[in-house]
């Protein structure tokens, strides 16, 4: 039902039920015609029409605004991802014109090893030197730091196996500027656990570049072991925004 502009009534008007059911009950039921990416908010006596400054922001409540509530940039949840099964890949699609994303979790890698890695494709490229990167690994046992090679065709994450003493490992990417038009430069890490024990267990903290100028639009997270696949129980959420991670 569409809404209807206001009768202006004059002086000695006959209201009829025609009239009235036209502009009083079909705009109550219309509702408010405020527009796209418009919000009415206020304490019912004055209300006021919060209108989002582009797509992409979220809403959020903030008392030192007269309406409540305020349009702000910021991380919403775009995916959220539990596998019930043991799952190949995935392959999630990003909105565009975002600036940041955020991918965190817990995974575990279904082969029989104790420690395996997952990777992270954007665009589904694999070309060589498409990925720049440098990991360190940390032992907490005190064995120091440890650098890793990175891989120039995917952006890795070390993570358990299904020999692991453990469960699944903890995953975090962050990425500013993956709509943008330049190299795209992140951080990631993850840890693993392949023994019973402090010895055992590393913390992997790593930088990476996607050497590509093209907007990422999607993106690819599986197992690099041949014919392993996410294990079940695992969880993968991804977040989009504006204004920083």
């Amino acid at each position: 039902m569409a809404w209807t502009t206001p009768r202006t009534w004059v002086t000695g008007e006959l209201v009829t039920a025609a009239i009235g059911n036209v502009h009083w009950r079909d705009n109550f039921n219309a509702g408010v015609p405020v527009g796209y990416g418009v919000v009415v908010a206020g304490d019912g006596t004055a209300p006021v029409l919060v209108a989002a400054p582009l797509s992409g922001y979220g809403f959020f409540s903030d008392s030192a605004c007269t309406a409540g509530v305020k349009w702000a940039g910021g991380m919403y949840l775009h995916v959220a991802c539990y596998l019930p099964a043991n799952t190949g890949s995935l392959n999630i699609s990003l909105p565009a014109g975002y600036t940041s994303l955020r991918i965190a979790g817990a995974i575990r890698s279904t082969a029989a090893v104790s420690s395996d890695t997952a990777c992270v494709l954007f665009n589904s490229v694999t070309a060589a030197s498409a990925y720049d990167s440098f990991y360190v690994a940390e032992n907490t046992a005190g064995g120091g730091y440890n650098t890793l090679p990175g891989d120039t065709k995917i952006v890795p994450w070390a993570i358990n196996g299904n020999s692991s003493a453990s469960g699944l490992s903890a995953i975090e990417l962050v990425l500013d500027g993956y709509s943008g038009s330049a190299y795209k430069s992140g951080l990631s890490r993850s840890n693993f656990q392949n023994a019973l024990g402090t010895t055992g267990m590393y913390m992997i903290d790593g930088w990476f570049q996607y050497r590509s100028t093209t907007p990422i639009t999607s993106v690819q997270i599986g197992i690099s072991t041949a014919g392993a696949s996410l294990s079940a129980s695992s969880t993968i959420n991804v977040y989009v925004g504006r204004g920083g991670v």
